[in-house]
Protein backbone atom coordinates (compact mmCIF):
# COMPACT_ATOMS: atom_id res chain seq x y z
CA UNK A 1 0.00 0.00 0.00
CA UNK A 2 1.44 3.27 -0.80
CA UNK A 3 1.91 6.27 1.43
CA UNK A 4 -0.67 8.49 -0.33
CA UNK A 5 -3.70 5.23 -0.37
CA UNK A 6 -2.94 4.87 3.71
CA UNK A 7 -3.42 8.90 4.15
CA UNK A 8 -6.32 8.41 2.15
CA UNK A 9 -7.82 5.27 4.30
CA UNK A 10 -7.00 7.02 7.27
CA UNK A 11 -8.31 10.22 6.47
CA UNK A 12 -11.48 8.33 5.73
CA UNK A 13 -11.84 6.10 8.68
CA UNK A 14 -11.45 9.47 10.95
CA UNK A 15 -13.76 11.45 9.39
CA UNK A 16 -16.20 8.75 9.58
CA UNK A 17 -15.32 8.04 13.39
CA UNK A 18 -15.74 12.04 14.16
CA UNK A 19 -19.69 11.71 12.38
CA UNK A 20 -20.06 8.84 14.45
CA UNK A 21 -19.12 10.62 18.21
CA UNK A 22 -20.80 13.95 16.96
CA UNK A 23 -23.82 13.16 15.30
CA UNK A 24 -24.93 10.10 16.95
CA UNK A 25 -28.14 10.72 19.21
CA UNK A 26 -27.01 10.68 22.91
CA UNK A 27 -28.73 9.78 26.51
CA UNK A 28 -31.42 12.48 28.01
CA UNK A 29 -28.96 15.21 29.38
CA UNK A 30 -28.11 14.82 33.42
CA UNK A 31 -25.14 14.19 34.97
CA UNK A 32 -21.69 13.48 33.15
CA UNK A 33 -20.87 9.60 32.28
CA UNK A 34 -19.60 7.98 35.37
CA UNK A 35 -16.18 7.08 33.12
CA UNK A 36 -15.55 10.60 32.17
CA UNK A 37 -15.82 12.01 36.32
CA UNK A 38 -13.67 8.43 36.73
CA UNK A 39 -11.02 10.13 34.00
CA UNK A 40 -11.53 13.48 35.74
CA UNK A 41 -10.95 12.37 38.63
CA UNK A 42 -7.96 10.42 37.81
CA UNK A 43 -6.33 14.04 36.30
CA UNK A 44 -7.14 15.71 39.19
CA UNK A 45 -4.73 12.88 41.54
CA UNK A 46 -2.52 12.94 38.73
CA UNK A 47 -1.44 17.18 39.51
CA UNK A 48 -4.43 19.05 37.34
CA UNK A 49 -5.78 21.76 39.32
CA UNK A 50 -9.38 21.57 40.94
CA UNK A 51 -10.39 24.22 38.63
CA UNK A 52 -9.79 21.98 35.72
CA UNK A 53 -13.91 20.33 35.53
CA UNK A 54 -16.40 18.79 33.29
CA UNK A 55 -16.26 21.44 30.84
CA UNK A 56 -12.51 22.14 30.91
CA UNK A 57 -12.13 18.38 30.56
CA UNK A 58 -14.90 18.47 27.30
CA UNK A 59 -13.44 20.91 25.54
CA UNK A 60 -9.80 19.83 25.78
CA UNK A 61 -11.65 16.76 24.36
CA UNK A 62 -13.32 18.67 21.30
CA UNK A 63 -9.77 20.07 20.73
CA UNK A 64 -7.91 16.53 20.54
CA UNK A 65 -10.61 15.43 18.38
CA UNK A 66 -9.89 17.67 15.92
CA UNK A 67 -6.21 18.12 15.83
CA UNK A 68 -5.84 14.27 13.65
CA UNK A 69 -8.85 16.69 10.92
CA UNK A 70 -6.19 19.49 10.60
CA UNK A 71 -3.00 17.25 10.43
CA UNK A 72 -4.72 14.91 7.65
CA UNK A 73 -6.00 17.85 5.53
CA UNK A 74 -2.89 19.40 5.66
CA UNK A 75 -1.05 16.42 4.86
CA UNK A 76 -3.03 16.94 1.45
CA UNK A 77 -3.22 20.41 0.83
CA UNK A 78 -0.07 20.80 1.78
CA UNK A 79 1.96 24.64 2.51
CA UNK A 80 0.42 26.54 -0.58
CA UNK A 81 -3.61 26.06 0.80
CA UNK A 82 -2.79 25.76 4.27
CA UNK A 83 -5.62 28.75 5.03
CA UNK A 84 -7.86 25.82 3.18
CA UNK A 85 -7.79 23.37 6.24
CA UNK A 86 -8.90 25.88 8.72
CA UNK A 87 -11.85 27.10 6.31
CA UNK A 88 -12.76 23.41 6.01
CA UNK A 89 -12.24 22.82 9.82
CA UNK A 90 -14.43 25.79 10.63
CA UNK A 91 -16.97 24.65 7.95
CA UNK A 92 -17.18 21.17 9.27
CA UNK A 93 -17.60 21.71 13.07
CA UNK A 94 -20.15 24.70 11.95
CA UNK A 95 -22.13 21.58 10.07
CA UNK A 96 -22.01 19.53 12.68
CA UNK A 97 -23.70 21.82 15.28
CA UNK A 98 -26.18 23.14 12.93
CA UNK A 99 -27.22 19.24 12.39
CA UNK A 100 -26.77 18.45 16.06
CA UNK A 101 -30.38 20.67 16.55
CA UNK A 102 -32.28 17.60 14.85
CA UNK A 103 -30.58 14.68 17.10
CA UNK A 104 -31.81 13.84 20.71
CA UNK A 105 -29.66 14.42 23.65
CA UNK A 106 -27.39 16.66 20.94
CA UNK A 107 -27.03 20.37 21.75
CA UNK A 108 -25.04 22.74 19.38
CA UNK A 109 -22.32 24.94 21.43
CA UNK A 110 -20.74 28.57 20.37
CA UNK A 111 -17.88 26.51 22.44
CA UNK A 112 -17.40 23.25 20.62
CA UNK A 113 -17.05 25.28 17.57
CA UNK A 114 -14.26 27.21 19.03
CA UNK A 115 -12.72 24.23 20.41
CA UNK A 116 -12.98 21.87 16.99
CA UNK A 117 -11.68 24.96 14.95
CA UNK A 118 -8.80 25.19 17.68
CA UNK A 119 -8.14 21.95 17.31
CA UNK A 120 -7.93 21.85 13.49
CA UNK A 121 -5.58 24.67 13.42
CA UNK A 122 -3.31 23.05 16.18
CA UNK A 123 -2.90 19.85 13.55
CA UNK A 124 -2.64 21.84 10.67
CA UNK A 125 0.57 23.80 12.43
CA UNK A 126 2.17 20.09 14.07
CA UNK A 127 2.42 18.96 10.28
CA UNK A 128 3.49 22.40 8.85
CA UNK A 129 6.34 22.11 11.32
CA UNK A 130 6.85 18.66 10.89
CA UNK A 131 7.02 18.91 7.16
CA UNK A 132 9.55 21.67 7.10
CA UNK A 133 11.27 19.96 10.17
CA UNK A 134 12.01 16.62 7.83
CA UNK A 135 11.95 18.64 4.72
CA UNK A 136 8.84 16.56 3.25
CA UNK A 137 6.26 18.71 1.54
CA UNK A 138 3.14 18.04 -0.27
CA UNK A 139 4.42 21.43 -2.47
CA UNK A 140 5.30 20.78 -6.02
CA UNK A 141 8.79 21.34 -7.20
CA UNK A 142 8.25 24.25 -9.57
CA UNK A 143 9.13 23.28 -13.35
CA UNK A 144 12.50 23.56 -14.50
CA UNK A 145 13.71 25.73 -17.51
CA UNK A 146 14.85 24.00 -20.35
CA UNK A 147 17.84 24.32 -21.71
CA UNK A 148 18.88 27.60 -22.89
CA UNK A 149 16.20 29.15 -20.95
CA UNK A 150 17.73 31.85 -18.62
CA UNK A 151 14.79 32.17 -16.67
CA UNK A 152 15.32 35.41 -14.48
CA UNK A 153 19.30 35.48 -14.89
CA UNK A 154 20.24 38.81 -17.06
CA UNK A 155 21.01 38.55 -20.50
CA UNK A 156 24.74 38.38 -20.37
CA UNK A 157 25.23 40.64 -23.29
CA UNK A 158 23.72 43.74 -22.14
CA UNK A 159 23.96 43.85 -18.06
CA UNK A 160 26.96 43.44 -16.65
CA UNK A 161 27.45 40.57 -14.16
CA UNK A 162 27.45 42.03 -10.21
CA UNK A 163 30.61 41.63 -8.33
Amino acid sequence: MTRERAVRAATAIYLVFVAVVTLTPQPAPGRPPAFVMQVLALLHQCGVPPWFGYDELEFSANIALFVPVGALLAWWWGRERWWLVGVVGFAMTVTIEVVQFAIPGRFPDLRDVVANTLGTLVGLGVTLALQRWTGRSKRRPRARPSPGDTGDLPDSSTEPMAR
